[in-house]
């Protein structure tokens, strides 16, 4: 389950997260995206861009992300990933999210 305090409804295919449980101005997406999740649950986070697809797949500390610069490019790729799986422990939960700083 995300950790963000303050969801809208999917929105366009995505979920936007605005705030989290933290008083740090982050930098940039991926600073925030793995504070806001965990960063003891985040294995890694790649890419640049405010829209993240997030695999809460595998084990508990098995999140991944990945960060695009537009919507479009997201559900894109979350869709490739819904037809492939993302790895061995693939589960199917994935989910595209809009992080607005």
């Amino acid at each position: 389950m995300s950790m963000a305090t303050n969801r809208t409804g999917a929105r366009r295919g995505a979920t936007t997260w605005r705030h989290h449980k933290c008083l740090l101005r982050h930098r940039n997406t991926a600073t925030w995206i793995k504070c806001a999740i965990g960063p003891r649950r985040v294995l890694w986070v790649s890419g640049h861009g405010s829209y993240a697809v997030i695999s809460w797949c595998g084990d508990r500390n098995d999140v991944t992300v990945v960060l695009h610069t537009s919507l479009t490019e997201a559900l894109a790729a979350v869709k490739q990933i819904d037809r492939g799986a993302c790895g061995r422990l693939c589960t199917g939960w994935h989910e595209v999210v809009e992080v607005v700083l």
